[in-house]
């Protein structure tokens, strides 16, 4: 069973055995050397860890000068790794099932020797933060910004400027990037209000402050410049302008929290292009429940309360535009979790996979990515989310063992909606049973992945997704990593159209935002899924940040 939404294993410790029969053990050995000189890279960082155990523990071992580097007393079973070293660019990823470059199934007696990985170095951004008369600021936050989101990225570099206004950016992957800064004075955090001096007119003057600030000195960041970094590149120079706007209050309460229990409000600005997030604030209620946010920018926010703690905990959200007017009169209700109670069911009377459990992540420009909670699924089917929150979530299907199979999920219905099309929308009182239904009888989509001179495309990753109206549905969509030939595979596809997108050296892109998909479109390739059928694509690789353009 694939369900091509995550496939996931049990937490474990790493499994190093001792040397009483060698037999019955594997060993893993080979050499970590610099993509572009080829020569030894001393000191790199092996991390080693059984598949069932990604997300923890491990074995770790540096390189040698050689570069060389050995596990051996491995236990039989699959295998990942990571490799890493300072200036240079991390190679494979945990969290990244789909992910085969450093991936191995063991078995007793097995030796890998002389395997070879390629690092690649990482650039270096460099440049000053002026303020708006010119003078170096100090403590502003300087980080790297895509153009577009992208699924399973890794946290992009960022830094702080001293007291000379510099700041320095390094292990930057090679690609197009946009450099932001935002700022601001130690004093916002005080609660003390700027008081301004009346203009020469007598009038009093509009207030202002710094904004987020886009290379070379750009509020918005469709008009930012770009930062093309290349292997091992030192870029300098790259000096961010800040600009000023106009701010207002905002004032509010929260509802729903026990009287005179305090409650932490933020407000976090939501970046319409990248759905990443902007400048932030917060504050904490008063006895009566009232919140007030002064020097706020204008923009599109998320606002969120928290109150109360584990079991008591009350959180509510809400989206919030903001003008060039102070906004008054805000009512932000917060509530417990609730319980959502769901089944999954076979259709035709077939047998579930086993070891299932049912999770929900958060869909849309949701910034804090909190999930539902995970739930393992019972014999009958049955599944319980115990903290959920309000909000939209799409809910995913996790296999914890077994081999891939052709199962996909048909239907998501959460009381009379539709929630496999629209997500799972929670708002106040549960409106039923979350209904989940499987059939057996997917397909599979078969990739040869090529690059423009049609040679292989060797651990390019590929995606498949839906088309609409499921284009949002992220249990619909499939993964792959191409091998040492450019194919790869994806088992239990819904039968159906799909669009395959293919990238080498990069994550692949977010689509399910509408703007991402309108530039990626043109580079997909169209394939007709029919049941426990193999359908075969031959697929170009997409540009270098094609989606960025």
């Amino acid at each position: 069973m694939s369900l091509h939404i995550c496939v996931i294993f049990l937490l474990a410790g790493h499994t190093a055995r001792g040397q009483d029969d060698n037999s019955k053990f594997a060993k893993i050995e080979g050499q970590v050397q610099d993509s572009v000189t080829c020569q030894p890279v001393r000191k790199a960082v092996v991390i080693l860890r059984e598949d069932r155990s990604r997300q923890m523990g491990g074995a770790v071992v540096l390189t040698d000068a050689a570069g060389h580097f050995e596990f051996s007393n491995l236990a039989p079973g699959t295998w990942s790794a990571g490799i890493q070293r300072d200036g240079y660019v991390t190679l494979g990823s945990f969290e990244d099932t789909s992910a085969t470059q450093l991936r191995w199934k063991l078995e007793p007696g097995m030796a890998l020797k002389d395997l070879t990985f390629s690092l690649m170095p990482a650039g270096v951004i460099a440049g000053r933060v002026l303020d708006s008369d010119g003078e170096p600021l100090a403590g502003v936050s300087v980080q790297l910004a895509d153009a577009a989101p992208k699924k399973n990225a890794r946290p992009l570099p960022w830094a702080q400027t001293n007291d000379l206004g510099e700041y320095r950016l390094y292990n930057v992957a090679p690609g197009k990037y946009a450099v932001s800064a935002s700022y601001e004075p130690d004093w916002h955090r005080t609660g003390a209000h700027l008081v301004l001096a009346p203009a020469a007119s007598g009038k009093t003057q509009p207030r202002e402050d710094y904004m987020t600030t886009y290379y070379p000195g750009v509020a918005d960041l469709s008009q930012a410049g770009q930062v093309v970094v290349t292997a091992g590149a030192q870029i300098s120079g790259i000096d961010v302008h800040m600009t000023r706007g106009g701010v207002v209050r905002v004032r509010g309460r929260v509802t729903g929290a026990s009287s005179g229990f305090p409650a932490i409000v933020m407000m976090m600005q939501l970046d319409t292009h990248s759905q990443s997030v902007g400048k932030s604030y917060d504050a904490i209620t008063k006895p009566d429940g009232s919140f007030e946010f002064d020097n706020v920018l204008p923009g599109r926010y998320l606002l969120q309360g928290n109150a109360g703690f584990d079991t008591d905990a009350l959180r509510g959200s809400q989206r919030i535009d903001v003008g060039h007017e102070d906004v008054e009169g805000v009512q932000l209700a917060v509530s417990r979790p609730q319980k959502i109670e769901g089944r999954i069911r076979m259709e035709d009377a077939g047998r579930l996979p086993e070891g299932l459990h049912a999770m929900l992540v958060p869909r849309g420009d949701n910034p804090t990515h909190q999930g539902g909670g995970l739930g393992a699924v019972r014999a009958d089917g049955s599944f319980t989310l115990d903290a959920v929150f309000e909000g939209t979530y799409d809910l995913m299907l996790a296999k914890f063992q077994g081999e891939p199979d052709d199962s996909y999920v048909k239907s998501i219905r959460y009381g009379d909606e539709d929630a496999l099309t629209g997500g799972l929308e929670v708002r106040g009182a549960g409106i039923g049973k979350l209904e989940v239904t499987l059939r057996d009888d997917g397909g599979t989509i078969a990739c040869r992945v090529a690059t423009e001179k049609d040679e292989p495309a060797v651990h390019a990753k590929v995606e498949a997704l839906p088309a609409e109206p499921h284009r949002a549905a992220l249990v619909l969509h499939g993964q792959c990593e191409t091998d040492d030939q450019g194919q790869c595979q994806m088992r239990g596809m819904a039968p159906g159209t799909y669009f395959l997108l293919a990238v080498e050296g990069q994550e692949l892109p977010d689509v399910r935002d509408d703007d991402t998909w309108h530039r990626t479109e043109k580079f997909a390739t169209q394939v007709e899924v029919t049941a426990r059928v193999a359908a075969h694509a031959d697929v170009k690789l997409s540009p270098p940040h094609a989606d960025g353009e």
